[in-house]
């Protein structure tokens, strides 16, 4: 969730003068809830330390340009 938002912060700084909003949506994991908030609003005041009690997930890379290209055929745009 740090990663995600450092992105969407660069993405909003890029087309929407830096506005953000985040919703909170509940959750079933209160600890990993718990370190997803810490995660994003480190992300925002610029922090390296935040909780992560499940640690680093798997570096998984998975090409999606001919799955996004399948939709759009499908969806006629």
């Amino acid at each position: 969730f740090n990663g995600l938002t450092k992105n969407l912060m660069a993405l909003s700084e890029k087309y929407c003068r830096n506005r953000m909003v985040f919703v909170l949506e509940g959750g079933y994991d209160p600890v990993a809830l718990r370190d997803n908030i810490e995660a994003v609003l480190a992300a925002f005041s610029g922090r390296m330390d935040f909780h992560d009690h499940f640690g680093k997930g798997p570096d998984v890379h998975v090409e999606v340009d001919a799955l996004i290209e399948k939709v759009r055929q499908l969806h006629h745009f």
